[in-house]
């Protein structure tokens, strides 16, 4: 959860550049998006493998993959169709941010929501036994 939320912190900042930004000002705030990404990415596999039963740990492992593939292409694809038909503008940005925002709340308030992995050592033994 604290990963989409600093993810949605990033974006949040980044929707406030106005037109005089240098490559610095967006820097630093694709770098705090990227963390939250990194964050959100572990813990989401972590909760997907944990959750798995044995028999489909591979199944999960690519379903999780394929999905975040899917997030990962259509989600710029998707911030350009929105930024094109607003003629190029700034204001059309702001709006695929502000889409990308509440993607990344929806994601945090969904993780929050649900299951944990359990603290016990791993059910299916010693590292290395698959």
């Amino acid at each position: 959860m604290s990963g989409a939320l600093v993810s949605a912190l990033g974006i949040a900042l980044t929707v406030g550049l106005d037109t005089s930004w240098q490559v610095g000002d967006l820097a630093w705030r694709l770098a705090v998006i990227g963390l939250g990404y990194g964050l959100f990415a572990a813990a989401n596999q972590t909760v997907a493998m944990a959750s798995a039963p044995d028999d489909l740990i591979g199944t999960v492992s690519a379903a999780t993959s394929l999905f975040r593939q899917i997030g990962i292409a259509s989600g710029p694809a998707l911030a350009t169709i929105v930024w094109a038909r607003s003629g190029y503008e700034p204001a059309g940005m702001r709006v695929a941010l502000l889409l990308a925002l509440a993607a990344a709340a929806i994601g945090g308030v969904t993780a929050a929501r649900g299951p944990r992995p359990s603290a016990s050592p791993s059910r299916r033994g010693a590292a290395g036994s698959r």
